[in-house]
């Protein structure tokens, strides 16, 4: 599955060869990272109600494992 990042990658093609570019990709990738981590975070705890079953290194691992960008 692409991501929205990716696609975003894709579509500029040689444009990603500037540097001010490729800060802003790495920018839109963290960004990126953040959202899914919280999303994951905000998951957990709806379903537990309490933070300390899923920690935020739980959140960081699923990242890692579900998209991963080589940042």
């Amino acid at each position: 599955m692409q991501t929205s990042i990716e696609w975003l990658i894709e579509k500029l093609g040689w444009y990603t060869r500037s540097d001010e570019i490729n800060r802003i990709i790495n920018e839109a990738k963290e960004m990126h990272k953040q959202e899914i981590i919280e999303s994951y975070c905000q998951g957990c705890k709806d379903i537990s109600e309490n933070d300390s079953i899923f920690p935020r290194e739980t959140a960081e691992e699923y990242y890692q494992n579900s998209v991963g960008y080589n940042l």
